[in-house]
């Protein structure tokens, strides 16, 4: 085995721990200053189309098209290209092709053949070299009403870096069909740090998210 060779299987052994990495997500209390730009219980509108999205690890959120110029930070590479895109072929566009960590398809089936019986490396191979198919739940049209509902703060400890800390912001989705969903709104923020709390908290994205009037 090459240099390069081991080096990309010791970093995926490596994501095997982090998977296996302990975490705790708190919830955070009304007042909290890291409720940052947003407030509890305060009703704000979407102002673009947008999709609602799912994922294991994320759960229910929303999240821009892939092309939306405006992005400042985010998952938005994995979001279909485009709101048209996607109407004209749902499960199509819902496909992301990894462009990182790519392993030839020969490569990526003899590990998953070596390391069938070793569910914590093959869940790793398979997060780091395999193909991601999106769960798209639907659109969530410009005019929705959604309002802020909860922060929680997620503290993991990760073998080699310690603790790290990551806030969660959630609203309800008030109108449409997809109303009384709880939301992961992070994707339509803007991601900041805040001088007085000294941590990286969110607030409305200027053109995707605004309080109601």
């Amino acid at each position: 085995m090459n240099f390069i060779n081991w080096f990309n299987w010791l970093i995926t052994l490596y994501l095997a721990a982090l998977i296996s990495a302990c975490s705790v997500n708190l919830s955070l209390p009304e007042d909290s200053p890291y409720w940052g730009g947003y407030k509890y219980e305060q009703v704000y509108i979407i102002e673009k189309n947008i999709f609602l999205m799912k994922s294991d690890y994320y759960g229910e959120y929303l999240i821009p098209e892939r092309n939306y110029k405006g992005r400042s930070i985010g998952r938005y590479q994995l979001a279909p290209k485009s709101i048209e895109e996607y109407k004209k072929d749902p499960v199509t566009s819902s496909i992301y092709e990894r462009k990182r960590n790519q392993l030839s398809k020969s490569k990526y089936e003899e590990l998953l053949k070596k390391y069938r019986n070793d569910p914590t490396k093959l869940s790793a191979i398979k997060r780091m070299h395999g193909p991601r198919k999106l769960n798209v739940l639907g659109i969530v049209n410009a005019g929705t009403k959604i309002k802020a509902m909860k922060i929680t703060n997620k503290k993991s400890w990760v073998p080699g870096f310690g603790e790290s800390e990551r806030i969660f912001v959630y609203g309800e989705l008030l109108t449409g069909p997809f109303s009384g969903r709880l939301v992961d709104i992070r994707d339509i923020s803007i991601y900041y740090n805040n001088g007085d709390v000294n941590k990286y908290i969110y607030k409305p994205e200027n053109g995707l998210i605004t309080v109601e009037k």
